[in-house]
């Protein structure tokens, strides 16, 4: 479990900014919990550091107003960093703290007819407390939401696309409803045409993708596992996925100044309503009012579908 090896990595975290501080000032009172506390901080930073100078030497096309000054690409920056630690060292490895008891699973409620829940999918190295924020505004906004852990963390997308499986057929058997939309972040969207190759669109009404590596990512040949090697550009794993169609609808959103997914592009998806954003880097999307606006349009609209479609099946039969 993610979690657990979070922890194990947070209090190697802690130990390590602890040696190295006292190294470096000698063990001497408060310069040594100073120095102690910015090294744990900034530990991240070399990471989204690399992340950042490979994407934006391989960054695609974008038109000149999406594109960020030095200022805002700082604070953009800034921002990430604040959400990667949060996520990382907050959120995910005391998941069942913030995401409740059921590490696993969501408890849902029944829906009314036609309404569609929302099932949020993860990405690559991530568990479901990423969607902590999300999920509370989706709450917010009258929506049943639930969450899935995909498992091993290096596995193989083709099992997570079993495990979502599952998660869908018990989300709907808990909440009623005949479909729910499913929006997803990074590789989660690959998970979801995944299952979409295998299983079909009868119990998905909508598919919206935050940031997925449709195409692969360059950055995908420093990830370790073999969703990582799924994930490169060109892969086999891609081409044989890119041959099965979507019917649904699908809403793709991507962001200019996404670091992890290189070129930026590849979130695109041929057919798919787009929402090109700036200034939302990769991990950032998850704590975005404007991605959670796209998310809960998207159920709506799913919603108004099948009622209307169900409307139409009732007069039919009566006609």
């Amino acid at each position: 479990m993610l979690a657990r090896k979070l922890k194990w990595m947070l209090l190697a975290r802690l130990l390590g900014s602890a040696v190295i501080a006292g190294l470096l000032a000698d063990f001497g009172g408060s310069v040594w919990a100073t120095l102690s506390v910015l090294i744990f901080v900034l530990a991240d930073a070399p990471l989204l550091a690399l992340a950042y100078a490979l994407a934006r030497k391989n960054r695609s096309p974008a038109p000149s107003e999406l594109r960020p000054d030095a200022a805002q690409a700082f604070a953009s920056a800034l921002r990430e960093w604040a959400n990667f630690f949060v996520l990382f060292t907050i959120l995910q490895p005391f998941e069942r703290f913030f995401m409740g008891e059921d590490a696993r699973f969501d408890s849902c409620v029944r829906v009314e007819a036609g309404a569609t829940p929302v099932l949020l999918a993860h990405g690559y190295c991530c568990n479901r407390a990423v969607w902590w924020w999300m999920r509370r505004r989706l709450h917010a906004k009258g929506l049943v939401v639930a969450t899935v852990n995909f498992e091993p963390t290096f596995g193989d997308i083709d099992i997570f696309a079993e495990q979502l499986r599952a998660r869908i057929d018990s989300v709907l058997a808990e909440t009623g409803a005949e479909k729910l939309t499913l929006a997803t972040h990074s590789m989660g969207g690959l998970v979801a045409r995944a299952y979409l190759r295998r299983y079909g669109d009868a119990k998905v009404a909508a598919l919206v993708t935050l940031a997925a590596p449709h195409h692969g990512s360059l950055l995908a040949r420093l990830g370790i596992g073999l969703h990582a090697r799924q994930m490169e550009p060109d892969s086999a794993w891609l081409s044989e996925l890119a041959a099965a169609k979507i019917t649904i609808p699908v809403v793709a959103v991507w962001s200019v100044s996404d670091e992890f997914v290189a070129p930026q592009d590849s979130a695109r998806w041929p057919g798919a309503r787009e929402h090109v954003l700036a200034a939302h880097d990769h991990m950032s999307m998850v704590f975005s009012d404007r991605v959670a606006a796209i998310i809960g349009d998207a159920a709506l609209e799913a919603t108004v579908a099948a009622r209307v479609n169900a409307r139409n099946e009732t007069l039919s039969a009566v006609g």
